[in-house]
């Protein structure tokens, strides 16, 4: 049971800590070249775009995330039935941060990695796309008082592209639950996600692409102890996230570019409240900039260096039986990224390099323990 005194403390250790919230592709290729996902056609769109899995059909794609970290992995492929495209990927991270609590409920099960099926098809000039996400994980005992935890994650997203546009839209069903004889402790809510960009060719080498997402979520933990008369805890959470960009794609030969985004504004809130205890946690982003070069060396090796740069304020604010109070920090980073590439055929291999390499060389000459790449890629494309 959390008593009154502690209401403040609980409401910005959520705040603190929580975040449901879709990121911004950043597998090997888009990682390299500094998180410009939602601004280049890359494979990884169709999470977002489920339509545009049509460009990238009879591919299986491996993910290697982590060295070392199995359960990181991901395994998937687009293969052709008939008219459409059909897409299936496992052990695919749902990127949900669920919010902690005092108890340690949920430390059994994880709402992390999930199964995407992707259905795309053309009618006249217009790409449809359906996405399908689903997760179940269980603990403990099915027997009657028993300790057990569950995490169920259900999502659909559609989409239709164009020759020049994507839209994609999101809806997504998280919960976690767990029970001991007649306590029980449950997070649940939903999300809804917008997603568009469009393709403008300025000129045969130039291409001005506007991005926009919108996603909210809001949801509620609810703890009930079991006792009669003892009190039922209840957060109510509420996450939004929206925000604009613009990026400049110039083209120096067909395979060789400079992709050069900007988020001119990005907003990410996230309220709580706890009966009259409120508080909440917002991050406004402005400017945001996200660079990437990529270019083939020869038939085989392609490099790519990114960079992005992130300015920010942060405001935390609270209030609480009639008083409030609010700060707020300005926070600034920059950080580069150096990716190189294998083709061989019909394969490829994506390398994020790890830049300490750069300046201490690999193990025979510097003796470190550092691995050489960050993360892999690798894309079969068949016929």
């Amino acid at each position: 049971m959390i008593f009154q005194s502690k209401k403040t403390a609980w409401i910005l250790f959520l705040l603190g800590s929580f975040l449901i919230s879709q990121i911004w592709a950043t597998e090997t290729r888009v990682n390299s070249l500094g998180g410009t996902g939602f601004f280049i056609k890359d494979n990884t769109n169709v999470f977002f775009f489920p339509a545009t899995i049509l460009e990238f059909k009879n591919q299986v794609i491996g993910e290697l995330r982590y060295p070392g970290a199995n359960n990181s992995y991901t395994l998937g492929g687009h293969f052709q039935m008939g008219n459409g495209i059909v897409g299936v990927y496992l052990n695919n991270p749902t990127w949900l941060n669920p919010p902690p609590n005092d108890y340690g409920h949920w430390s059994n099960v994880e709402l992390s990695r999930k199964i995407d099926v992707i259905y795309g098809f053309q009618t006249s000039s217009l790409k449809w796309g359906f996405r399908l996400s689903m997760l179940f994980d269980r603990a403990g005992s099915d027997e009657a008082g028993a300790e057990k935890e569950s995490a169920h994650y259900l999502a659909l997203s559609g989409g239709v592209s164009g020759q020049n546009f994507d839209i994609g839209l999101l809806f997504e069903l998280p919960r976690l639950r767990w029970e001991y004889d007649q306590a029980n402790d449950t997070w649940s809510g939903f999300g809804l996600g917008l997603y568009g960009r469009y393709f403008y060719d300025l000129n045969q080498t130039i291409q001005v692409i506007p991005v926009a997402t919108l996603y909210i979520n809001p949801s509620s933990t609810k703890y009930d102890p079991g006792i009669s008369g003892a009190e039922i805890i209840k957060v109510d959470l509420n996450n939004t996230k929206f925000s604009v960009g613009v990026g400049i794609k110039y083209a120096m030969t067909q395979k060789n570019f400079f992709i050069l985004g900007t988020e001119i504004l990005g907003y990410d809130q996230l309220k709580g409240s706890q009966g009259s205890t409120e508080g909440s946690l917002t991050r406004l982003t402005f400017p945001a900039f996200y660079a990437g070069l990529e270019t083939w060396l020869n038939s085989w090796l392609i490099a790519r260096v990114g960079a992005t740069q992130v300015y920010r304020k942060e405001t935390q604010s609270y209030k609480y039986d009639g008083n409030s109070s609010s700060s707020s920090t300005y926070l600034s980073g920059f950080k580069m990224f150096f990716g190189l590439a294998l083709a061989m055929g019909n394969f490829q291999l994506d390398f994020s390099i790890n830049e300490k390499l750069l300046f201490d060389g690999p193990n025979f000459i510097s003796g470190t323990n550092e691995p050489i790449s960050n993360r892999i890629s690798l894309i079969y494309n068949f016929k």
